[in-house]
């Protein structure tokens, strides 16, 4: 963290970022590849949406592999759900591709 007399408070993997790759995209976040919140390779960072980022965080009960599972499967949004521990919703937002869009 870098805190500068004219301005707010940096945080390191931020800097990082920023020095490797170029400024952040308004409204995106950092997301650590390797989910070590401490790390700031440039190479374990990557700029993503809010929403990406909670995603990808350590409550996430799926794996890519699952999605993929969910994407090819001709079972029920209800078997799907009652299989991988989320809700029969989320199964059928994961097929409309409105997340996990990421993920073919």
């Amino acid at each position: 963290m870098e805190r500068s007399a004219a301005g707010p408070v940096r945080y390191a993997h931020r800097l990082a970022y920023e020095r490797a790759k170029g400024s952040i995209p308004a409204g995106l976040q950092i997301d650590h590849l390797c989910r070590v919140r401490e790390c700031v390779n440039p190479d374990h960072l990557e700029a993503v949406s809010q929403r990406e980022n909670i995603r990808r965080g350590k409550g996430t009960k799926l794996t890519p592999e699952d999605v993929r599972t969910i994407k090819r499967s001709h079972d029920s949004s209800e078997a799907l759900a009652k299989r991988f521990g989320v809700t029969a919703a989320y199964v059928e937002q994961i097929r409309k591709g409105k997340v996990w869009t990421d993920v073919v």
